[in-house]
């Protein structure tokens, strides 16, 4: 880098097709390198720059080693950043002793220079030839002179060679201006990071991320781990996991952020993958990749048990069993009257013990009826044979309704929800309800001006005053808590769709409450925010990510519920055509008996009338 008294010298190099604003400076001291590299990072807009260094061998170790020591995740200074070094031949290999931390380096070595014509060559070069070759990224020959001269000038790269970087020969120059490169000046470039060693932080929420600690060795899997792992391939590079310290997602406290959000802040790791939710004011302090995954929030919960004990009456509400109490013990009294009135006129001694036989008789007779087995004893009257006939339609109409409904409560589970959303959740008093301590769930519940959240909000607040765990941070303490009964809570749906799948006893709130997205976390004004976010539509568009969801979501169980057969408890409004025909049975029978009364009166007052004729005419 050159420097004119000290004064920063800017104009505009026009090379070709190429166009660059070119920045020349003075390096006198150490402090002189960071100022300048500060202000090239800070001041220039594009991620990739292009830095030339042409000095003594101390400034050009000076530059490379502050470059070394610049904080890469909000520059880029290693692997966005193409140099060129100009060297005497003789130190070239200085460079590779001294292995800077930067991917991209070429150096332009030249022979011992006695014409001072030779430095217009030279000092034309880094910018005239190599350039449109760091541009285009292939090789190329440019002013090739066929005929035959010594190669005076050597252009070599800085390439990995496992753990040592060495030079490798990519062209020669001669002093008279002809070039000839024969590979690429910055390969590095088409390499990602090179393999660098990158610290990526996270968090337990399976099946995103999975933690199994077996003493010292802590082992992740999930969805964002396998992701992860596909991303470091297709940017080549390495990864190093940890948790955040706090065990937080990150929100905003006292001022400051916590948990994940914190780490990326200040800068404390390369990169956040979990399910982390992309929002407004978390963009303030870092920077979000193209979304991975979409999702909305829900709720689970653990459906009430059957009560086993009242199976025999569940097919029929508790009206329909009343009701029928009330037709057993009408019809058993109104036939006992019939028979009662009708056998009077039996033989004197026989009377008491044909009361007895009466009402025993009557009444199984009508208990029998119900049974549909009948009794051995027939009524007498044709009133009674009436209404007997009209109670065994009707019996055979409730049995009927009653034997259907009792196979399917038997056989199916049937579908029984206390609530379908988050309102008539928040009137009951059975359940309680929770989130995770920190997430997007608490605080859109927590902030939330909708009177319903408000309630949902004030019952978790009250909840954790004596079950703190309503506001665990872990997922895994409400899984136990909502497997246990009576316990809602609030998370990802995709999620608890898995928590269903595995346990058919549990079931997912019918409302959903908003549709979110997760990215991965970058430092704030990071420079490899586009590289992350053009590998992840690459693989959303070869449907990497619909294979990774396959494979870490469970297949769908069949349970009894999601076939959705639903049983029907019989009201009284489901057998009104039967107390209809039992009614009409009432009504004929009542009229014939009315009619047997008449006659029967009819015959006694012609019997007596007979009777006193009789005791006149003596």
């Amino acid at each position: 880098m050159k420097m004119l008294n000290m004064n920063h010298v800017v104009r505009e190099l026009t090379s070709g097709p190429l166009q660059a604003r070119l920045a020349l400076y003075h390096v006198g001291s150490g402090k002189d390198i960071n100022a300048i590299l500060e202000e090239a990072y800070n001041t220039e807009e594009d991620d990739i720059k292009n830095i030339l260094i042409i000095g003594s061998l101390r400034m050009t170790r000076g530059v490379l080693l502050s470059a070394s020591r610049m904080d890469d995740r909000s520059t880029g200074v290693i692997s966005l950043t193409s140099w060129i070094v100009v060297l005497p031949a003789a130190h070239r290999h200085v460079l590779e002793d001294m292995a800077p931390r930067p991917d991209n380096v070429v150096v332009v070595s030249y022979p011992a220079i006695e014409e001072t014509s030779s430095w217009k060559t030279l000092s034309s070069l880094p910018w005239n030839t190599l350039e449109p070759s760091r541009q285009n990224n292939t090789p190329s020959t440019l002013n090739q002179n066929t005929t035959c001269r010594p190669w005076n000038g050597m252009i070599h790269t800085l390439l990995y060679k496992g753990k040592r970087r060495e030079l490798s020969l990519v062209g020669q120059y001669d002093l008279l201006g002809d070039v000839h490169i024969t590979e690429e000046l910055f390969p590095n470039l088409k390499l990602g990071f090179n393999g660098r060693l990158l610290t990526v932080s996270t968090k337990e929420y399976a099946p995103y991320v999975s933690i199994q600690r077996n003493g010292s060795v802590v082992k992740f899997d999930g969805l964002c781990v396998d992701l992860l792992s596909n991303v470091a391939k297709a940017l080549n590079f390495t990864y190093q996991l940890t948790e955040t310290p706090d065990g937080q997602w990150g929100t905003f406290v006292n001022g400051s952020w916590n948990g994940l959000i914190r780490q990326l802040q200040f800068k404390e790791v390369d990169i956040v993958l979990a399910p982390l939710t992309v929002r407004e004011d978390r963009e303030e302090v870092m920077d979000f990749t193209y979304p991975y995954f979409y999702d909305a929030a829900g709720a689970i919960f653990k459906r009430p048990g059957l009560r086993r004990w009242s199976t025999l009456l569940r097919p029929f509400k508790w009206e329909v069993l009343l009701c029928l109490g009330i037709v057993g013990a009408g019809v058993t009294l109104l036939l006992h009257i019939m028979e009662k009135e009708r056998r009077k006129f039996w033989a004197e001694c026989q009377q008491r013990n044909t009361e007895n036989r009466v009402t025993e008789g009557t009444i199984w007779y009508i208990w029998g009826t119900f049974l549909k087995y009948g009794s051995y004893e027939q009524p007498v009257t044709t009133s009674g044979r009436v209404l007997v006939s009209f109670l065994s339609l009707f019996c055979i109409i409730v049995s009927a309704a009653y034997s259907g409904n009792l196979i399917a409560f038997l056989s199916i589970s049937r579908e029984s929800v206390p609530f379908r959303t988050s309102q008539e959740m928040a009137e009951q008093t059975v359940y309680r309800w929770g989130t995770v301590n920190g997430s997007l769930w608490q605080l859109q519940i927590a902030n939330s001006n909708q009177s319903d959240f408000q309630k949902l909000w004030q019952g978790m607040r009250s909840f954790s005053e004596s079950d703190p765990d309503v506001l665990a941070p872990s997922s895994s303490i409400h899984k136990k808590k909502v497997e246990a009964g009576n316990y809602v809570f609030f998370s990802d749906r995709s999620v608890m769709e898995i928590w269903a799948q595995e346990n058919c006893q549990l079931t997912l709130l019918d409302e959903t409450f908003r549709q979110i997205t997760y990215g991965m976390g970058l430092p704030n004004n990071s420079p490899y925010r586009a590289m992350f976010s053009k590998v992840l539509m690459k693989f959303e568009k070869a449907g990497l990510l619909s294979l990774l969801r396959q494979k870490w979501w469970p297949d769908a169980v069949n349970c009894e519920d999601n076939v959705k057969v639903k049983t029907h408890v019989i009201e009284i409004e489901d057998l009104q055509s039967a107390f209809y025909v039992l009614l009409i049975g009432f009504f004929l029978a009542f009229l014939i008996l009315l009619l047997e009364n008449f006659r029967i009166l009819g015959k006694n007052k012609l019997s007596l009338l007979k009777f006193n004729m009789k005791q006149n005419m003596i």
